[in-house]
């Protein structure tokens, strides 16, 4: 479970990160926007993570206008049950 647990964390890391204007970036700004990794941390979080986590998720990738509308039917499949 160690290497999930890594991989899970750097994805939090790439899409939550702030970025300090004076650091250099290694990563692209737009990662943030990226909507595979959403999808892929979504369903990390639906295996690993808790109903609040996974509910901020959603909300999260809403907020940031990224949801697809397959993601949006998932969330509401998983609000209902």
């Amino acid at each position: 479970m160690g290497l999930t647990d890594d991989a899970f964390k750097i994805i939090k890391q790439a899409l939550f990160r702030r970025v300090n204007k004076s650091e250099n970036k290694t990563v692209p700004d737009n990662i943030t926007m990226s909507v595979k990794l959403w999808s892929l941390y979504i369903d990390m979080e639906h295996n690993f993570g808790t109903v609040d986590t996974i509910k901020a998720a959603y909300k999260r990738a809403i907020d940031l206008k990224i949801i697809t509308p397959q993601m949006l039917m998932n969330f509401a499949y998983y609000l209902q049950g």
